[in-house]
């Protein structure tokens, strides 16, 4: 999935949440200062990815994600897809599909995020997880913090598949190249 995509091609294919599937991935590409620094430091496109974990019982899409104010959480899909007080989410949101992730894999998926909720941000961590992303050092152990590309690279790695990564650490970039990964459309 390396090639960019156009902007036109991506909204050809909006997906529907009934259509996604524990395990799926999802991208962003925030229009904000923080989101385009981090496309920058990250050459990527996107600049926030995590897992999805559609609930049928209470016919909702949670997205497993780390975010720097709140660690690892897990936020409704709708406040990116649909306005909260107003205001849509200034950005795309698109989702892709592992290939080789079936549903007994995406519960192994799902089993290591939930262990990683409310691993906190510090601002200590932040400047660590800025010096690896500098100095090119991959992750030294699953405890010293989490940027959302590792967490789902590492959610990926619990059901088996490891993301091929170019600098000792995963990045947006990685997971989006990875050739087991298909786009699927943007979120509708």
């Amino acid at each position: 999935m390396a090639a960019p995509l156009s902007k036109d091609q991506i909204a050809a294919l909006p997906v529907s949440k009934a259509a996604l599937l524990a395990g799926d991935l999802f991208f962003c590409a925030g229009t904000d200062t923080a989101s385009r620094a981090i496309q920058a430091a990250t050459k990527s496109s996107w600049s926030h990815c995590g897992v999805v974990w559609p609930v049928p019982e209470i016919a909702h899409v949670l997205f497993l994600e780390a975010v720097e104010r709140y660690g690892v959480r897990l936020s409704p899909a709708s406040k990116y897809l649909l306005p909260v007080d107003g205001k849509l989410y200034d950005g795309l949101v698109v989702f892709a599909r592992c290939q080789r992730i079936s549903p007994e894999k995406a519960k192994a998926m799902l089993a290591f995020g939930c262990g990683q909720l409310t691993d906190p941000y510090s601002t200590l961590e932040i400047l660590r997880i800025g010096e690896r992303i500098l100095l090119g050092i991959g992750r030294k152990s699953v405890s010293d913090g989490w940027i959302c590309s590792e967490l789902a690279a590492a959610c990926l790695q619990a059901a088996g598949h490891c993301v091929p990564t170019q600098h000792g650490y995963a990045t947006p970039a990685d997971l989006w190249a990875d050739p087991d990964i298909s786009f699927l459309g943007r979120g509708a």
